[in-house]
């Protein structure tokens, strides 16, 4: 099981956190990574899910966290990336569909889901962009992905 987080402080309305990854492409047998998201901000923000886009630049190589603390294996995922606009590290994609957008107003947190309600199996081979977009300024934001991988037999 591994995860991924970003969290920011202080952001200014506009400001935008994303994390990218590249599920495996093995062609068998699969591996499949099942995706549980959770996001919250002290004020309006919006998440997305873009799926189908190709990683053009930015953002920092970023390797996610085994939460099987003290073993060594790491994620099949083919690439990584976490970025945000502040300081020049906005990850740049192209293409893509999105997936999943919501919007939380001012004073409403939580974009948790249950196991059974919110667990996603993400495509082989295909570029995921998730983006925490603020829409006031001064909030608190962050999201967190975490995911387990199985192989098809």
């Amino acid at each position: 099981m591994f995860e991924a987080s970003i969290y920011d402080e202080d952001a200014a309305s506009g400001h935008i956190s994303h994390i990218f990854i590249l599920t495996p492409a093995t062609a068998a047998p699969q591996k499949r990574m099942h995706l549980l998201l959770e996001y919250e901000g002290s004020g309006e923000h919006q998440f997305t899910i873009t799926e189908g886009c190709t990683y053009s630049s930015g953002g920092a190589a970023y390797t996610p966290r085994n939460r099987f603390y003290g073993h060594a294996n790491t994620t099949s995922a083919q690439s990584a990336y976490s970025g945000s606009d502040k300081g020049s590290n906005k990850i740049v994609v192209s293409g893509g569909s999105v997936i999943y957008d919501k919007w939380k107003g001012a004073g409403r947190s939580s974009g948790s889901q249950s196991r059974g309600l919110g667990e996603r199996i993400l495509a082989p081979n295909t570029g995921y962009l998730f983006a925490l977009t603020s829409k006031a300024a001064g909030i608190q934001m962050d999201f967190d992905l975490v995911w387990y991988e199985h192989t098809d037999s």
